[in-house]
């Protein structure tokens, strides 16, 4: 049987689970600082609702006082309402992986409401039962954590070029794991305590790394946003052309929702200082996307019209159309393609 691993579970329990850590997290200003703070309270809620479950499950006495009081049913429907919670917790993973942070901080919120209540309710259960919990520390589970760490970072190693000054962060955690392995049968609790400061360490590195993903995504937003004001530009230097020869662009404009090229010169501008300045890369992307399928569109639309125009004109097309070589418009890019 395992010994028991809670150390001041009723303590542990109020600070993750207390309304004002969900409060400090929903203030951040970052849509994805929120998002991430929130996941992670909801994460260190799930561990710690399981631990206790697990200190419940792994001692007969336990077990045998909650039969006793005839509350074995109620404890087994608070256990499969933790899997439901768990749930959310990765649902809540999903989404931040994605960028959907608000969808992620619902799901993170959801998780903590429903863990809250499990642990009211086995707390409520124990209480009935008489069951109390001491404060005692397992080196069998502190040597799992060590290993659950380890294999954290040797995931993250396999990520990380030796040249990389993080790289060296792992290398210090794993110092502090070996330190937690040495001093685990002797010292426990100082065990523990390295354990802590490694995890510290390797959050870090997780941290670092998703704002260097950040920054690479906002580095190619930028790049896709320069071509979009090539392509434009591409497009104004055609419009001219075509005018010059006396074809009309205002029914072009008008399928399109613009009363003018003044109009539509404005609104393309905002378009693309929004996606520029949005905090939130997912809707940078979206709006990346609808300023090339509206280039795109437009540019497809006005050489089919100005083509037939051409044609009844017996002009000739002393440019090129788009898709041709010199377009500077590479066929790779997301929304940006010449069109056929």
């Amino acid at each position: 049987m395992n010994k028991t691993k809670i150390a001041t579970i009723t303590s542990l329990m109020l600070i993750i689970i207390a309304l004002g850590s969900v409060s400090a997290a929903i203030a951040q200003p970052r849509p994805e600082t929120r998002a991430q703070r929130m996941v992670t309270i909801a994460e260190n809620a799930a561990t710690a609702v399981n631990e206790l479950i697990l200190t419940v499950q792994d001692n007969l006495d336990f077990l045998e006082k909650i039969q006793t009081a005839g509350l074995t049913d109620d404890f087994g429907n608070a256990t499969l309402d933790y899997e439901l919670a768990v749930e959310y917790v990765d649902k809540a993973n999903m989404a931040l992986d994605d960028l959907e942070y608000d969808q992620a901080i619902q799901n993170a919120t959801q998780a903590l409401t429903n863990l809250r209540q499990v642990y009211i309710t086995i707390r409520g259960i124990l209480a009935q039962a008489e069951v109390q919990i001491t404060p005692i520390v397992d080196p069998e589970s502190i040597e799992e954590a060590i290993q659950r760490t380890t294999e954290r970072i040797q995931t993250l190693q396999d990520l990380i070029s030796e040249t990389n000054p993080i790289y060296q962060n792992l290398t210090n955690a794993q110092e502090l794991l070996t330190l937690a392995q040495d001093t685990l049968l002797d010292d426990p609790e100082q065990a523990k305590e390295y354990l802590r400061e490694a995890n510290i360490v390797v959050t870090e590195v997780i941290q670092e790394l998703r704002q260097v993903a950040r920054e690479l995504t906002r580095s190619r937003i930028e790049g896709y946003l320069e071509i979009a004001r090539q392509y434009r530009s591409r497009i104004r230097e055609r419009w001219q052309q075509a005018q010059s020869e006396g074809f009309s662009l205002e029914s072009l404009f008008q399928r399109f929702g613009f009363e003018n090229d003044e109009e539509f010169t404005q609104r393309f501008q905002e378009m693309i200082e929004n996606a520029k300045d949005s905090e939130d890369l997912q809707q940078a992307l979206g709006g990346l996307k609808e300023i090339g399928e509206t280039l795109r569109n437009m540019a497809n639309q006005f050489e089919e019209r100005w083509s037939d125009y051409r044609a009844q004109h017996g002009i000739e097309d002393s440019m090129g159309g788009f898709g041709q070589q010199n377009d500077g418009i590479s066929s790779n890019q997301p929304g940006f393609k010449g069109g056929q």
